[in-house]
């Protein structure tokens, strides 16, 4: 989800002050960690971190926005649990119906009306 993974990189970066060290800890590069906050930057119409020579600086701007990001984190995990669980539902649900035969399928074996027709239906065997 790649609106979520913005809110990953700018909690990340106003956690460690800094964005290459940041960019360390979410396994990316340092440009991509850069240029997407430039680009949510941008998008709000405001800065959200104070560049300096050594590191970063949330701007009031950037404070509000982590402290709600922050406030919403468990919601968007229960959010996220719930779509899983979705996902293993149909999931099942898939399977089941790739075991159970169509309705259209008759009996045992695939056996189709215009068969049971033929040759009498399904017979009962005694044992």
């Amino acid at each position: 989800m790649k609106h979520l993974r913005i809110l990953r990189y700018v909690d990340e970066v106003a956690r460690t002050g800094s964005i290459r060290k940041a960019a360390d800890q979410l396994n990316v590069t340092a440009s991509a960690v850069n240029r997407r906050i430039m680009d949510l930057e941008e998008e709000l119409g405001t800065p959200l971190f104070e560049r300096r020579a050594r590191g970063v600086r949330l701007t009031s701007a950037g404070e509000i926005f982590v402290h709600y990001l922050r406030s919403q984190h468990g919601e968007v995990e229960r959010m996220k649990s719930q779509i899983e669980d979705l996902k293993g539902t149909r999931f099942l649900a898939a399977r089941d119906r790739r075991i159970s035969p169509p309705p259209s399928a008759g009996g045992f074996h695939g056996e189709s009306g215009r068969s049971r027709a033929r040759h009498g239906g399904t017979r009962r065997l005694r044992g």
